[in-house]
């Protein structure tokens, strides 16, 4: 008789990873992530490979992105503080269908190891002060850093909150009896789109192009992708086992994270041609050919 075949082990490793998240065993989460973050930053304290500010702050990119961030932070978490109440007509049959096996779930553990992962966003800014101090890199290149990744955070944050403040459906916790005083909270109606999802990619995808631009051609390159990827990942699916968000709010939120963490940088690049004015209601971005 023949057996049926096996996975990949790359596959199959990554499903016994996240079978182990979805149990949530904090001890072995906050293990796991101080691992991650040490290995980060020993890589980054041992590379010997070539530095450079590839990114710069200019007065006519950086006060019109910062205006659209913090006016669209505001706007959201206005709108979020009169989000309506939770609708309690809403049922699990109102939800998209890959959706529905994940309401009513509920784990304060997840929570809170949810939060704990995304203490990462710290990260590369101790990436960069660590180049600093090892005279590899300028401070003004420290604080360029540090002003994008604040406007990624501020920018996924405002455009989180706006969407959200519209309250698609609720949260899964919601159609559950569980929760405690997770069950009050002004936001429990609005769980599209996840903003722990958003910006945990949103700062792996800025951490591990920054690191790229920076320290090109470096061999720890893959490395530093693929621990701040996979942090991103756990953090997105611990928000699932919580009870927090469903998939679809997970995966839009990776996504809307991606571009943002990707785009800011690009914006910022030393050879960009790309600037922004704001205009009533919003921007206008202007390309320089």
């Amino acid at each position: 008789m023949l057996s049926p075949p096996r996975a990949p082990t790359a596959l199959r490793c990554g499903m016994f990873y996240f079978s182990g998240i979805m149990k949530v065993n904090i001890k072995a989460h906050v293990v796991s992530f101080v691992a991650m973050v040490s290995c980060c930053l020993a890589v980054q304290m041992v590379s010997a490979e070539e530095v450079k500010g590839a990114y710069q702050l200019t007065w006519g990119k950086d006060i019109p992105l910062g205006v659209v961030s913090l006016g669209m932070y505001g706007l959201g978490s206005w709108r979020v503080r009169n989000m309506p109440a939770f609708d309690s007509s809403f049922s699990k049959k109102d939800l998209l269908p890959w959706d529905r096996p994940f309401a009513g779930t509920w784990n304060s553990k997840a929570d809170l190891a949810s939060d704990i992962f995304s203490g990462a966003a710290a990260v590369p800014v101790v990436m960069a002060l660590i180049d600093w101090r090892q005279n590899r890199l300028e401070a003004s290149d420290v604080w360029t850093q540090v002003g994008m990744l604040g406007e990624v955070l501020a920018l996924q944050s405002g455009i989180n909150l706006t969407v959200r403040s519209f309250a698609f459906w609720p949260r899964p916790l919601m159609l559950g009896t569980h929760g405690g005083t997770e069950r009050d909270a002004k936001d429990v109606s609005g769980s599209f789109y996840s903003g722990h999802s958003s910006a945990a990619f949103a700062t792996a995808v800025f951490t591990a192009n920054w690191f790229d631009r920076t320290h090109p051609g470096s061999s720890a390159t893959p490395w530093v992708w693929g621990g701040a990827l996979t942090t991103a990942t756990t953090v997105a699916v611990l928000r699932v086992a919580a009870g927090k968000h469903y998939p679809t709010d997970v995966i839009v939120g990776a996504m809307m994270g991606t571009v943002i963490g990707w785009g800011v940088p690009k914006f910022h690049e030393s050879s960009s041609k790309i600037s922004m004015a704001p205009l009533p209601g919003g921007a206008m971005c202007l390309v320089t050919f």
